[in-house]
């Protein structure tokens, strides 16, 4: 009788207080066991820990600043190639305003004389003040007539019935061809003579 009334209060006071229940389960590290940490094993700061810190803080730093500064230099680079290119023509847009001069100045005088011999040598001229400004800048001309057909030079528009001697040869400039530093940026355009036989 004794040792029931005791299992009976031990039931009621274990089952009966909710906070009897939560006081007596144990608090669970989720953290698993071979990766929790035990301060018995965390190092003790030192002079040469303490040193090599501030030092890889200090290169970190200076990493830092060089990527910014390469950053910078690249966009400087790139606004300084930007004026480069819109004003890399501009000593040839001076030397070309002169021979719209000379072109203006050939168009008033066409205009208010007769004298059509004077406004030729006047155009002629200023044609030729324009071919000095362009071969200054590395223009050059592409010869065509009367040499072989080249197809890296010419643009063939046009074939002719010719004798022999001049198949694949330019028999007629249409069009004429520049190049710029060696590099053709125009070809010339041309009729190419074709000998068929009978």
């Amino acid at each position: 009788m004794t040792k029931k009334k005791h299992h009976d209060n031990l039931d009621e006071g274990a089952l009966g207080d909710p906070d009897a229940i939560g006081a007596a389960e144990p608090e669970v590290d989720p953290t698993p066991i071979g990766l929790r940490s035990n301060p018995a094993d965390t190092p003790h700061p030192t002079p040469e820990l303490a040193a090599e810190t501030a030092r890889a803080d200090e290169n970190y730093d200076r990493y830092l600043r060089a990527v910014a500064d390469l950053d910078n230099y690249r966009k400087r680079t790139r606004n300084e190639m930007e004026e480069f290119r819109k004003y890399a023509v501009e000593g040839m847009v001076i030397q070309l305003l002169q021979v719209a001069d000379n072109l203006t100045r050939a168009v008033d005088s066409a205009q208010t004389s007769g004298d059509l011999p004077s406004v030729v040598q006047g155009v002629s001229m200023t044609l030729r003040q324009l071919q000095d400004v362009l071969e200054c800048h590395g223009v050059k001309r592409i010869e065509a007539e009367g040499l072989p057909f080249d197809p890296n030079l010419h643009e063939a528009v046009m074939r002719v019935e010719t004798g022999p001697e001049s198949d694949g040869i330019v028999v007629e400039e249409l069009q004429r061809g520049y190049m710029l530093h060696g590099r053709v940026v125009r070809p010339a355009m041309v009729k190419v003579g074709q000998y068929t036989e009978d």
